[in-house]
C-alpha cells in the first residue's frame, strides 16, 4: 500500500517513516507548507517531495500527517473531506476546541454516506508491554484494583526545544508528552469522575519564557480507584526510560515500562510468603512501535475496519488535558463528563 507524508515537521515523523517503510509501506512522497522544510526533509529521508494535489491522488491509500498540531487539524479536515484516510500526529490539535474542525469532518462523511478513516497516532499503545498489561487486566488477574501509578518524562536538557513547546498550545509537558499518558490511561481504564492537578517549573526552566510547565503530578478518581500521573523534564535516563505504569490489586500487582520494554507480575500463592513473580523483555525500539502501527492500520484498510484509535478517542485526550489544566488553574478537583 503507498502513504504519503502531510506536514513534515513533527519530530515522529522521521521514526515512524522509518516504521512504516520496514513495513512495507511505499512512500510516494512528501509535502509541507514551508518548502524550505520540504526540501530539506525530504533530502534527508530520501522522499519524492510532491505538491499537496498529489496527496489527493487515488493511487495514495492513506495520508500521514505529521505537522505542528495548529496545523495537523486544519491539514486533516481538508484531507477527510476529499475523502482520504488519514493517520493523525498526537494530540492532533493545539487545544480541544481547535480539534472541532476533524470532529466536524468526521460528522460530514457520516452524514454524507462515507466513512472520514482517522487514526491518531499513539503508537506506545503498540508496546508488548502494554498491551501485556492490558490482557492482565482483562482477565482480572490483579482482582479489584485500588491504585494505578503513571510516571513518564524526558530528560534534563532537551526542554525546552522547538520540538517540544509551540507558541499557542494549551501547556508543556503535560500537553507535549503526557498526551500519551491520558491516552493509554483512558484505553485501559475508561474516563475518571473528576480530576486534580498542579503543574511546576524549575526556577532556572528556560521554559519560564513560555510560561509553561515542565513537571506535573496528578491524581484522577474513580468509583473505586485512585490513578496518579507523574511527569518530569528533568529525569536523569533517556527518553523513554523509567516511563511505566504500575497497577495494584487486591489479588496481584503488575508493572509494565516502556525503556527497556518490560512487563512484570506478581500474585500471593496459598502458603507462600513470598509472591509469585513473571517477568518479561522485549527487545523492542520506537521504530518497531511505528512498524506495528503501520501493519495495523494497513489490516484496517484492507478489512474495512475502524481505527485503533479514532477522532473521538483523540477528542476525548485533549478534553481531559483541558480539564488537568482548569484544575491546575484553578487549584480545585474538575468534574469530567461521562
Amino acid at each position: 500500500m503507498r502513504v504519503g507524508l502531510c506536514g513534515l515537521s513533527h519530530p515522529h515523523l522521521p521514526g515512524r517513516l522509518a516504521g512504516w517503510r520496514a513495513a512495507g509501506w511505499e512512500v510516494t512522497g512528501g509535502w509541507d507548507a514551508d518548502p524550505e522544510q520540504c526540501r530539506a526533509f525530504c533530502r534527508r529521508h530520501h522522499v519524492p517531495p510532491i505538491e499537496h494535489p498529489a496527496l489527493l491522488d487515488p493511487a495514495v491509500d492513506l495520508v500521514v500527517v505529521d505537522a505542528w498540531p495548529d496545523q495537523a487539524c486544519l491539514l486533516t479536515a481538508d484531507l477527510l473531506a476529499a475523502g482520504k484516510p488519514v493517520l493523525l500526529e498526537k494530540p492532533g490539535a493545539p487545544r480541544a476546541s481547535a480539534f472541532s474542525v476533524v470532529a466536524a469532518a468526521v460528522r460530514a462523511g457520516e452524514q454524507g454516506g462515507s466513512r472520514a478513516w482517522v487514526q491518531m497516532g499513539y503508537h506506545f499503545r503498540y508496546s508488548p508491554a502494554l498491551t501485556s498489561l492490558r490482557a492482565w487486566l482483562r482477565a482480572g488477574a490483579g482482582g479489584r484494583l485500588s491504585l494505578v501509578r503513571v510516571h513518564g518524562g524526558a530528560p534534563a536538557g532537551t526542554l525546552p526545544t522547538a520540538d517540544w513547546l509551540r507558541a499557542g498550545e494549551r501547556g508543556g509537558l503535560l500537553f507535549s508528552l503526557g498526551c500519551h499518558w491520558v491516552d493509554l490511561a483512558l484505553w485501559l481504564w475508561g474516563a475518571p469522575l473528576q480530576v486534580t492537578c498542579q503543574l511546576w517549573r524549575r526556577s532556572e526552566s528556560p521554559t519560564a519564557r513560555w510560561g509553561t510547565e515542565d513537571g506535573a503530578t496528578a491524581a484522577w478518581t474513580y468509583r473505586d480507584m485512585l490513578l496518579t500521573l507523574e511527569m518530569s523534564g528533568w529525569e536523569s535516563r533517556g527518553y523513554g526510560d523509567g516511563w511505566s505504569i504500575a497497577v495494584y490489586g487486591e489479588r496481584g500487582e503488575a508493572v509494565a515500562e516502556l525503556g527497556p520494554c518490560t512487563f512484570r507480575r506478581s500474585m500471593p500463592l496459598p502458603g507462600l510468603a513470598v509472591p509469585a513473580e513473571g517477568c518479561r523483555r522485549w527487545a523492542c525500539t520506537q521504530q518497531d512501535l511505528f512498524a506495528a502501527e503501520a501493519k495495523d492500520v494497513r489490516t484496517r484498510l484492507r478489512q474495512g475496519r475502524a481505527p485503533a484509535c479514532d477522532a473521538a478517542q483523540g477528542a476525548a485526550v485533549l478534553d481531559l488535558l483541558e480539564a488537568l489544566y482548569q484544575a491546575a488553574e484553578s487549584g480545585r478537583a474538575v468534574a469530567v463528563a461521562p
